[in-house]
């Protein structure tokens, strides 16, 4: 190891390494020159060995600087340590040893005192037995070292003196380092001890305790044996107290009819029945104990200190009942509120109360079912049929948006996914305006794809227009195409067809050509100027119908009005030709004129029979063919053609009688005045008020099972026609009494938005028919708007209809 020597002689500084050892100690000529020595030559030398200094005196010293260490004359090597003074002459070098710096530093020039051997000392005590030998050395060549120095020894006087000051000190010492610690208990313990050192010695009540961790133990007869921790440091209090805690007893608990049971003491698990020698404190402790599929049992046991052992048995009560369940087919997974208990054939055990059965098995549909289980009342389900998983049908179809039915129903456009039932056979019908319908027969099987795809071909009908007087400009879909008369071929898809002459009111028309069936359009051009139209006719039966002159309006309902559904999309519409609707619904009475056997029927105790209330229980076909009926006792062309056993509507429509279109229905109930749409048939805000109509009220709350707060209309079913008040055109009832079949077939969105709709007549075929307005059932928000849209393909014991006509 390496050191570095530091030497500062006078305001001099010089640093050494082990490398520039040995360093001459002496006059003007050696390394570490002191001032004032009469020779230039070397007193001593400094070496080093395995990082320890050492030094040597020169075999020639000068006589006027003796040479001393510690005020000790050397004769002979001596190894330097930390403070050693190493006088030379009158010069004092005082050693600093920090780690391998060395620092020897000139602190004083005083003559020196020489400290002589006593008579009977070696000649030489730096080689005493408590230093190394180190032998002199001519420090040539450098590598050279002096031998180590002897182990430092202590003689056995000084040892026993120290000893003996030692004995003396400790007492003191500890009295000065202790804290004084009284420690009480409550009650007062029979005995204690202080556990954590062999030396707690006690002064008077207190305790002397040096900084430190304890532990107080402590007995007394009838409490639990005390051991808690003491901490003893400045922030110690002089008296520090602990409580006994009174000893209770042992319990035994047991369970039955079950074993297993959780036992819960005082809100914490303590095992499970059976439970031998539990061991509480004294007082009063709550025991609960619990096991599936019985009610909890719970109960208090109190001990006194040193009481007796004590014994609990838990009488459990059941709260199951027996579950059996078979499925066709068998091994089906049985699952209880989400967690599986077994398969099919199964006998199990069901937990009281509510719960949820779920029954499952691939390739079938799952089976669920509630439960409300009573502990002791067996639940048996038979045997389940499983019901295999449908398969899923494709249908596409170019172009696409085609309708598709399904045998016979409706089931949407295309291109259409949707599942079917398996095992059976379906026949499939894509249909589009202008196109030759595609049908087929696919079978379906479980859990499997079927696909369906149409390229429907196009096709077209022959179309004559006239028009007196002739030479009319003829616009089809608004572009100009020639003048009357002419015919053309056009695609089977609806048109709107538009005859117009300077001087004479426009006449407008919608039209589908069929293939294969010519069709005319005649237009008599009236010249411009008052209609002549009378404000109000008769039916053949006596029932007033007035006159609704055109107009364009915005039908449905806007997305934030409370109640609305999808179907009541926003859309401008223009009615460009008046026409008449009765004032009320057809009776009873009426309808029956037509078909005697019609029977209405009863709701509850209500008798839907009367001769002057709405007709119901009818179909939109029955309501078809009563207008045919009135067109032929009033000598006019019929609107209704049957075909495949339906009542189809020509087009454009004739003037005999027929249903009123969903647009001009509209028009009538909700813009009378041609001002903004009426929400209510009453107005424009709930609450509804007295006399406003016949509605789901009071009265028929019996049937209805619910009915509008607070309204009373006196009537339980339905009402005479023509009662309550009319709107401003004399039209009754257009909200309450009877929904009302009205012309068009349905669809969610009759007509594109962003357009402007003129006459719409609806589609040209389709399963169902739209409903309009309220009826005598209907207590909420929703059905009660004059904007809600409702359909159907049967009867219903609150649907009805007025008739309507066109006026040319």
């Amino acid at each position: 190891m390496s050191i570095v020597l530091s030497a500062e002689i006078g305001n001099e500084r010089r640093i050494y390494t082990s490398d520039d050892m040995p360093l001459s100690v002496g006059g003007a000529a050696c390394h570490l020159a002191l001032p004032g020595l009469a020779k230039d030559g070397a007193i001593a030398f400094l070496g080093h060995d395995r990082g320890e200094l050492f030094i040597q005196p020169a075999e020639d010293q000068p006589g006027e600087a003796p040479l001393t260490c510690n005020g000790v004359l050397l004769t002979a090597s001596r190894w330097l340590g930390d403070r050693d003074e190493v006088g030379v002459g009158s010069h004092r070098l005082r050693c600093q040893v920090s780690g391998d710096t060395v620092c020897l530093a000139l602190v004083q020039t005083t003559p020196p005192i020489l400290e002589l051997p006593e008579a009977d000392a070696p000649q030489h005590p730096q080689a005493s037995a408590t230093d190394r030998a180190i032998a002199p050395t001519e420090f040539e060549p450098r590598w050279q070292s002096p031998p180590r120095r002897a182990r430092f020894r202590i003689s056995p006087r000084l040892l026993v003196m120290m000893a003996a000051i030692a004995l003396l000190a400790a007492p003191a010492w500890f009295v000065i380092t202790a804290r004084a610690v009284r420690i009480e208990t409550s009650p007062t313990a029979d005995n204690l001890e202080i556990q954590g050192s062999w030396l707690t010695p006690k002064l008077g009540d207190s305790y002397l305790l040096r900084s430190g961790s304890y532990t107080v133990a402590a007995e007394l007869e009838g409490y639990r044996r005390l051991s808690e921790t003491l901490e003893v440091n400045g922030d110690t209090p002089s008296v520090v107290g602990f409580v006994f805690e009174p000893l209770g007893g042992l319990l035994t608990v047991t369970s039955r009819p079950v074993d297993g049971a959780e036992i819960t003491i005082d809100g914490e698990s303590s095992g499970s029945t059976p439970a031998y020698d539990i061991e509480l404190g004294a007082g009063e402790h709550t025991v609960e104990i619990t096991a599936p599929l019985h009610l909890p049992y719970q109960t208090t046991v109190v001990f006194e200190p040193g009481e007796a052992p004590q014994e609990l048995e838990a009488v459990l009560v059941p709260n199951w009942a027996p579950f059996t369940v078979e499925t066709s087919p068998a091994n089906a997974t049985v699952s209880l509120d989400g967690t599986v208990v077994g398969s099919t054939p199964l006998e199990h055990r069901i937990e009281a109360g509510e719960r949820i059965v779920e029954i499952r098995r691939q390739g079938y549909k799952s089976f669920s079912r509630q439960l409300q289980v009573t502990a002791g009342e067996a639940i048996t389900f038979g045997l389940v049929r499983l019901v295999p998983v449908d398969g899923r049908l494709d249908v596409a179809s170019e172009p696409t948006g085609a309708s598709v039915t399904i045998d016979g129903g409706f089931s949407g456009t295309t291109p259409l996914a949707i599942d079917l039932a398996p095992g059976a056979s379906y026949k499939v019908t894509i249909s589009m305006a202008g196109r030759r319908t595609f049908a087929t027969v696919v079978e379906i099987s479980s859990g499997r794809r079927s696909e369906v795809q149409a390229e429907l071909e196009l096709l077209s009908g022959e179309v004559s227009v006239t028009s007196l007087p002739p030479g009319a400009q003829l616009l089809i879909d608004g572009v100009s195409s020639g003048t009357t008369p002419q015919t053309l071929e056009l695609e089977a898809r609806p048109y709107q067809i538009e005859i117009q002459l300077e001087g004479y009111v426009s006449y407008r028309t919608n039209l589908t050509p069929e293939p294969g069936l010519p069709q005319a359009v005649s237009a008599e051009l009236k010249e411009e100027g008052p209609a002549g139209l009378p404000q109000k006719i008769t039916s053949p039966q006596g029932v007033d119908m007035v006159l609704v002159g055109p107009g364009r309006f915005t039908m449905g309902a806007a997305r934030r009005e409370p109640g609305r559904r999808a179907n009541e999309v926003l859309r401008e519409v223009e009615l460009t030709q008046p026409f008449y609707l009765a004032t009320r619904e057809v009776t009873n009475s009426d309808f029956r004129e037509f078909r005697s056997g019609h029977r209405s029927g009863a709701v509850g105790s209500y008798n839907l029979e009367i001769d002057h209330h709405p007709v119901v229980n009818i179909t939109w076909n029955d309501a078809a063919k009563y207008c045919n009926w009135l067109s032929e006792r009033a000598g006019l062309p019929p609107v209704y053609v049957e075909r495949g056993g339906k009542m189809v509507a020509r087009s454009p429509f004739s003037r005999g009688f027929r249903l009123p279109t969903e647009a001009e229905w509209a028009w009538a109930a909700r813009n009378p005045n041609s001002a903004g749409a009426r929400k209510y048939a009453w107005g424009e805000s709930l609450p509804v008020p007295a006399d406003a109509g016949n509605f789901g009220d009071s009265t028929g709350a019996s049937v209805l099972g619910s009915a509008i707060p607070g309204y009373t209309d006196n009537h339980g079913a339905t009402a005479p026609a023509g009662s309550y008040r009319p709107n401003p055109l004399g039209l009754y009832n257009m909200g309450g009494n009877v929904s009302e079949w009205v012309h068009d077939v349905y669809t969610v969105t009759p007509s594109p938005p962003s357009e402007v709709t003129r006459d719409p007549t609806g589609p040209s075929e389709g399963a169902y028919h739209v409903i309009r307005g309220a009826s005598w059932m209907d207590t909420n928000t929703t059905e009660l708007r004059l904007s809600y849209r409702d359909y159907g393909d049967s009867a219903r014991p609150d649907l009805g209809f007025r008739i309507a006509r066109s006026t040319q």
